[in-house]
């Protein structure tokens, strides 16, 4: 038997990362990052807090680390000549406010009796004045009744709402930080604190000084495994290297929307569908999805310095996008970005679950937006698993057989100062 007519498979380039995946639309940190002086006991692949394959000393941040969010603050405007602050406008105060008698559903009583309730907005810097008085009247004999109140929507984001009441001439606070448009009265609360005299929403907002994120990276690992007859060892890892190459944007994107593995292994990391972090601005119609991307970039625009941030999405919602365009940078790298700049990520491992990994139902499906998330990856390492000769027939029952396993560190990371969700209905 003769191979000189075998020709070893040899293609040292490996391909491309998907254009639209998470590794490539991010942000990528330079090399020269601060270090952890010690090895890495916090990473899951490391043992007696040994420094895990492939860890080398220049790339022990893969022992997890913290790092602080970019703070968000309104900008002040001042006067050239002097100190005086032109401070952003007041929000307005409640409109379209209405309120609706029921003759069950509380405690309210009626002989008949008139119920007053006003609407106060609240944002980071104070709260409005009242809104125009709403009544509900509780008809004679009533002994269990209660009262809707609905407003209009805010037109900024991160508003809630309070709610005055009960007898018109003593209003006082009966509910407060109201997130949707509507609050029914049960007559449960007690009046509190009157409706306010000013408007102290207006100002040069609050500074958010966001905690610092502890982080611990993981490994993403391969195996290619094949008949070792007529290759080389070089074949092999060249293999092992694309395959890593090419899995990798999928685990990152995967593991960046759900958390799974962090959630596992109880680590602090931050992602996407992390319902402690995130603020769902979904409206009460779940709207189509070209609405909900609209929803999404107005709370990019409206959160802390309004700068440039990613839309992330699953691949079947691309197409619809509508407006969006490629663009490449002067590095050459291909981005989908939205008419305002966004970057949209369309990314293979995204599943589209909503906040706290809510699985949506068949034709729904969740969307998020944050600032520009940053990824960093270390160079592969490649470990023979399996080493075995061309015609060897033995070798723990694989003969033949030559093993090669691929792995890298990963971390993708962001500042979830500027972190929401929007659940879309899909086009059929």
């Amino acid at each position: 038997m003769t191979t000189s007519n075998l020709v070893p498979l040899r293609n040292p380039h490996p391909p491309e990362p998907p254009v639209l995946s998470l590794v490539n639309a991010s942000l990528t940190p330079s090399d020269d990052w601060e270090v952890e002086p010690e090895g890495t006991a916090a990473n899951p692949s490391a043992s007696d807090g040994q420094t895990a394959p492939g860890a080398s000393e220049s790339s022990r941040w893969t022992g997890g680390f913290a790092y602080a969010p970019e703070n968000n603050s309104a900008a002040a405007l001042r006067d050239v000549c002097d100190d005086v602050s032109v401070d952003a406008p007041e929000i307005p105060a409640p409109t379209g406010v209405a309120a609706v008698e029921h003759a069950t559903g509380g405690t309210l009583t009626g002989s008949p009796t008139t119920y007053t309730y006003k609407v106060t907005f609240v944002n980071a810097n104070g709260e409005t004045t009242g809104s125009l008085s709403a009544t509900a009247v509780i008809g004679s004999g009533v002994t269990t009744g209660s009262a809707t109140i609905s407003w209009d929507a805010p037109e900024e984001q991160g508003v809630t709402a309070n709610v005055y009441g009960r007898i018109g001439g003593s209003l006082g606070l009966i509910e407060s930080g109201i997130t949707g448009t509507s609050w029914t009265d049960t007559g449960a609360a007690s009046p509190g604190a009157a409706v306010p005299s000013s408007n102290t929403t207006g100002g040069t907002g609050t500074y958010t000084d966001l905690s610092d994120v502890e982080f611990v990276p993981y490994l993403v690992v391969v195996e290619d495994s094949c008949s070792s007859f007529g290759f080389s060892e070089r074949d092999y890892r060249g293999r092992a290297t694309r395959l890593l190459d090419s899995a990798t944007p999928k685990a990152i994107g995967r593991e960046f929307w759900r958390g799974d593995f962090a959630q596992a292994k109880s680590y602090p990391n931050n992602y996407l569908a992390n319902s402690d972090s995130v603020t769902d601005i979904t409206p009460m119609t779940v709207p189509s999805l070209l609405r909900g991307i609209q929803l999404l970039e107005d709370a990019l625009s409206a959160c802390g310095f309004g700068g440039r941030g990613m839309l992330h999405v699953q691949p079947q919602t691309a197409p619809n996008l509508l407006g969006a365009r490629l663009v490449t940078d002067d590095a050459g790298v291909v981005q989908l970005v939205t008419i305002l700049g966004n970057i949209v990520v369309a990314d293979s491992g995204y599943d589209g679950t909503g906040p706290g990994n809510e699985a949506p139902s068949a034709g729904y499906a969740w969307i998020y937006a944050t600032d520009l998330v940053t990824v960093r990856t270390d160079d592969p390492v490649l470990i023979p698993d399996t080493l075995a000769e061309a015609l060897d027939r033995g070798q723990n029952g694989q003969p033949n057989r030559i093993t090669f396993r691929a792995e890298r560190f990963a971390a993708a990371t962001f500042d979830a100062g500027c972190h929401f969700a929007c659940k879309v209905q899909l086009d059929s």
